[in-house]
This record gives C-alpha cells, structure tokens and sequence, in this order.
C-alpha cells in the first residue's frame, strides 16, 4: 500500500493524535512519529527530484527537555538527502556548543555547567 497519497484533515490529525495519547503513549512518542513521518515524506519528494532510491534509515538521538529521543532518519542510495528536521537538531546541537564556550567564558567550572545543561535538557 502506498501511503504516500493519505491526506488527513486538521481536525482527523487531532483525533489521530487524541487516540494515540489516550492509549498511553507520551508526548515524546507523538513527537518521534511526527518527526519520522516528516523525513519519510521529505525524502519522498526528494527521491522523485533527484530520481534516487531508498537506502534504509540510520539512528539519531534527540536531545530536549528531560527526554532524548531516538529517531529512524531515512537515507537514501546515492547519501544526499539530508531532512529539514535534523538541520534544526543540529542547530539545536550547535547552540548548546555555543551556550557551554559562554559558560566557560564567564568562570563557570566544568561540573558547573555539566548542572545547567543537567537542568535545562536533562544531560549532565
């Protein structure tokens, strides 16, 4: 079955997501879905662009608030596609890099900054 062609409205997506929240999955669960979906569908529409093949997925990890998420990002044959989400993950990445350089800057010791990234991502 292709899926590819499903188009749900607005108001079908919040059931979908009301559904799956009240089955018990977390809000971290939702949000993998979501993610993956949308790489899965980028890289649909880069396949057709570029006339390339799917290539599998490869892990990567999510940092955010008091969770890490383990996402399934999808490659592809010829290694170009890269997706919208992961750019802003490694922005993310990128300024927490820059946020660590500042701290040390200003004094801060090393297990002093370790407690704010502890308590902002819940990553010592």
């Amino acid at each position: 079955m292709n899926n590819t062609n499903l188009s749900f409205s607005k108001e079908q997506l919040k059931q979908i997501i009301a559904s799956i929240k009240a089955s018990g999955e977390s809000y971290q669960s939702l949000f993998q879905v979501f993610l993956e979906t949308m790489m899965l569908a980028e890289r649909e529409e880069y396949k057709l662009e570029k006339d390339d093949l799917s290539n599998g997925f490869r892990p990567r990890r999510l940092l955010g608030a008091q969770r890490t998420i383990e996402l399934s990002v999808p490659r592809t044959r010829y290694g170009n596609f890269y997706p919208i989400p992961l750019s802003i993950i490694k922005d993310q990445q990128g300024e927490m890099e820059q946020l660590s350089f500042l701290l040390s800057t200003q004094g801060l010791t090393t297990e002093q900054i370790g407690e704010v990234f502890e308590q902002l991502y819940a990553h010592h």
